[in-house]
């Protein structure tokens, strides 16, 4: 490649931006969702935004936003951040047709106010059942506890760490929730693969209330929970 300067290496790079932009600007149309989440890094709260909508080859998919939230966690933060990713993409709120995240509150006022339904994402509500204030999700709680379990030998030894190593009866309580979370888990996981049918959540989803009866009434289409009842 022939030497160039900052600025024409900058003037492509705008270039590239506006033409990728308008070539996915295309690919949504006018009837598309936006699936979105967020998390927490240090002191920064991130939100990521992907377009998506149906093509001639079959669902399509595209990150259109990814960055950090300044303006707070609010619903309203939320909602200029859709309203900004959206105009880069010369679209509105009022062509989006249906939002896709976890079935929280935030999420369900969100689809209120901008008056889209809310496909919650199935795959959380296993770990939403016990319907308890918790500020980190239930995956990472998972991944806590299982880590534990896999290094808990070890740490014994390490004298810093030891002494704060649960024991006794706490050592067993989290042995025995490892055991219990370890089968939902998993099937969580496989709800969240990309290419699941519709056929297949329907089956893991019957398989997990036949096996655990209690879910039943979390799982169903008209729960509490769910935003959209019609979705």
């Amino acid at each position: 490649m022939a030497p160039t300067t900052a600025e024409t290496l900058k003037t492509n790079m705008r270039r590239v931006t506006y033409r990728v932009g308008f070539a996915i600007a295309k690919e949504m149309g006018l009837n598309f969702g936006l699936m979105f989440d967020g998390w927490t890094a240090g002191t920064r709260h991130y939100v990521t935004g992907f377009a998506v909508y149906h093509t001639a080859s079959g669902a399509g998919e595209r990150l259109i936003g990814l960055s950090p939230l300044d303006d707070g966690q609010t619903v309203n933060a939320h909602i200029e951040y859709i309203e900004a990713i959206l105009a880069v993409y010369d679209k509105t709120t009022d062509t989006e047709k249906f939002l896709v995240g976890d079935n929280c509150s935030t999420n369900g006022s969100i689809c209120t106010k901008l008056r889209v339904p809310l496909a919650g994402v199935r795959a959380t509500r296993i770990f939403l059942l016990p319907g308890r204030s918790n500020a980190t999700r239930w995956s990472s709680v998972w991944k806590m506890v299982s880590r534990y379990v896999r290094i808990q030998d070890t740490a014994h030894h390490v004298t810093v760490v030891g002494d704060l190593m649960p024991r006794g009866s706490e050592h067993r309580r989290i042995l025995a929730i490892h055991e219990k979370v370890k089968e939902p888990n998993s099937e969580c996981e496989k709800l969240q693969h990309h290419e699941r049918t519709l056929s297949e959540v329907r089956g893991l989803i019957y398989a997990c209330v036949e096996k655990y009866p209690v879910m039943g009434e979390h799982l169903k289409a008209d729960a509490d929970i769910v935003h959209s009842k019609a979705l």
